[in-house]
């Protein structure tokens, strides 16, 4: 086929499309996230569940301003906050429910479950998953995703997608050798953190 100038400019109008679909995508990546009511009502469960986890487990609130309350209580309790006061923050909301959410230590199976010590508790390999040789499952995603959203967002906001998705990589990659499941999510992240700024 003979190249023609039609072709040519054809081809151009190719590459610029290319162009600005790809710079538009690095742009969604770079985007800064903004942890509100209308990002709360877009996630779901795993990924709130996470992200509270990462947020407490980041903050280190004392035990006196901790409430032992389920997950699903805080998540009513948030959920309710950005309902009533849509201009809250996620994170707003969460202190909100610390102050506000009395300790359920009648809940049924309570004084059965495990007492876990240390400022991590329980955030290990064991929580975050692995030894998956094909397909992740997508609630583990989710739930890996939301705790690297609200850890950052308290330890080093902003938080974007594109640094999200680089610590979520590296710390599954971090979790293949069994031995390292007991070490800390936390721990593994402020390494990483630091090793991201010095580069």
């Amino acid at each position: 086929m003979p190249i023609t100038r039609r072709t040519t400019i054809l081809a151009g109008l190719g590459l610029l499309i290319c162009s600005c679909c790809l710079r538009t995508a690095f742009a969604v990546d770079d985007e800064i996230i903004h942890f509100n009511a209308k990002w709360w009502n877009q996630a779901n469960n795993d990924e709130r569940e996470g992200f509270i986890d990462g947020y407490l487990d980041c903050l280190q609130p004392p035990k006196s301003q901790s409430p032992e309350v389920t997950i699903s209580k805080y998540q009513e309790s948030i959920s309710r906050t950005l309902e009533l006061h849509p201009g809250k923050s996620v994170t707003q909301a969460i202190h909100h429910a610390q102050l506000t959410l009395k300790s359920d230590e009648k809940h049924p199976g309570w004084e059965s479950a495990e007492i876990w010590s240390g400022p991590h508790y329980y955030f290990t390999g064991g929580y975050w998953g692995g030894g998956f040789d094909t397909h992740w499952p997508q609630n583990l995603i989710d739930r890996d995703r939301g705790y690297l959203e609200g850890y950052l967002q308290c330890f080093a906001p902003p938080v974007n997608r594109k640094t999200v998705a680089r610590y979520q990589r590296e710390i599954n990659q971090h979790y293949e050798p069994e031995k390292r499941e007991d070490d800390s999510i936390g721990v593994v992240l402020q390494h990483l953190i630091k090793t991201s700024n010095k580069n």
